[in-house]
């Protein structure tokens, strides 16, 4: 995962799935910033996976509701 990237994590400050940048990293550990609240969390690499794949799941089950709205 690249310095400077995006990803979704869960903020323990403002309580909101949202986008964090990665600012900082040492070996399985990331330091990452909420684009909402800016917020610093270190984070563990797997939780950050997590999240992030957890989040595209959620967008693409949307995208398929509205592709096929009847079915349900």
């Amino acid at each position: 995962m690249d310095i400077g990237r995006t990803q979704v994590y869960r903020c323990p400050s403002c309580r909101t799935d949202t986008s964090h940048t990665v600012r900082t990293r040492q070996g399985n550990i990331y330091g990452v910033i909420c684009n909402r609240c800016q917020t610093a969390s270190l984070v563990r690499k797997d939780d950050l996976l997590f999240y992030q794949d957890l989040w595209e799941d959620e967008v693409r089950a949307i995208l398929m509701s509205l592709e096929n709205p009847d079915d349900k």
